[in-house]
């Protein structure tokens, strides 16, 4: 789920994308085909989430991104850790 920005139309290509258009005041919207609704709060909650831990980590060395990624929904959001993991070994 994304907003209208430009950078995100190569996307449609490679992924369903949900998208809002907030040049036109549209915050959320509930898409007909998989009756979700599309909004980006969810998503820049988690990235601010992400940051404020990666700053009280003191940063982190990005060959191991996907292991602090897993570790940060393991212990902040409460994700299984092999769900997380497995979600990244696809990446």
């Amino acid at each position: 789920m994304t907003d209208d920005y430009p950078s995100y139309k190569c996307l449609d290509s490679i992924y369903y994308r949900l998208s809002v258009n907030h040049s036109v005041r549209e915050y959320s919207r509930l898409d007909e085909r998989t009756l979700l609704t599309a909004h980006t709060n969810t998503i820049e909650a988690y990235w601010g989430e992400l940051r404020r831990y990666l700053h009280y980590r003191k940063g982190y060395a990005a060959a191991y991104f996907p292991l602090f990624l897993a570790e940060f929904n393991f212990r902040v959001r409460k994700i299984p850790l092999l769900a997380a993991v497995l979600w990244h070994a696809d990446a």
